[in-house]
């Protein structure tokens, strides 16, 4: 098995013929190390589209893990998911059930309807489990879009948290610009970017 700290992503290339022959990259959705490497697909291209073809035996290739999008939880941390960005954040809060933090940590999930929050269930059970773990879905059809104001409120200073942006890129670039001009280190928000430099 290959190690990776979830956070993570990967490159995954489907041996399907009804499939690109391209790897295409996607966050691991899985506490760190477990054997079994989950990612969550959503339908948002040509290649995605066409991603319920894959078969139940169908060889795969991995390669990774890549990135830094890595929460070190010997800190208050504010994590921040829009729609699917909420992948990297599923096995990072599998592994709060693991390892008990005296840190705060809360997160704030975005989506435009309640059928679309991925794991709701699951961070609600941790949050029952670990009581510096907090859980705030965001349905934009019924409250507008996520507002820092909103985090805020809920959270109190961000300035000595450590921040985790992942989703759209503009929904990433608005938090962050709110973020900024709320007078927040860059050192201190960290986002998603499957770009390896």
């Amino acid at each position: 098995p290959i190690e990776y700290i979830s956070g993570q992503f990967i490159f995954v290339r489907f041996y399907n013929e009804k499939l690109s022959k391209e790897s295409h990259p996607f966050s691991i959705a899985s506490k760190s190390n477990d054997l079994k490497i989950k990612i969550i697909i959503k339908n948002l291209g040509d290649f995605t589209s066409n991603i319920h073809q894959v078969k139940v035996g169908d060889k795969v290739a991995i390669e990774g893990p890549y990135g830094r999008f890595i929460c070190n939880v010997n800190s208050n941390i504010v994590w921040i998911a829009g729609g699917i960005g909420i992948t990297p954040f599923i096995g990072m809060a599998q592994c709060l059930k693991d390892k008990k933090s005296e840190n705060k940590i809360d997160l704030y999930y975005s989506v435009k309807t309640e059928d679309e929050l991925i794991a709701g269930n699951n961070f609600r059970e941790i949050e029952k489990l670990n009581k510096n773990f907090r859980f705030f879905p965001w349905i934009t059809n019924d409250l507008g879009y996520l507002t820092l104001k909103y985090i805020i409120e809920k959270t109190g200073n961000l300035k000595d948290k450590e921040i985790y942006i992942c989703g759209p890129p503009a929904f990433k670039k608005s938090l962050i610009e709110s973020l900024k001009k709320e007078g927040i280190n860059e050192d201190k928000i960290h986002e998603e970017d499957f770009n390896l430099r």
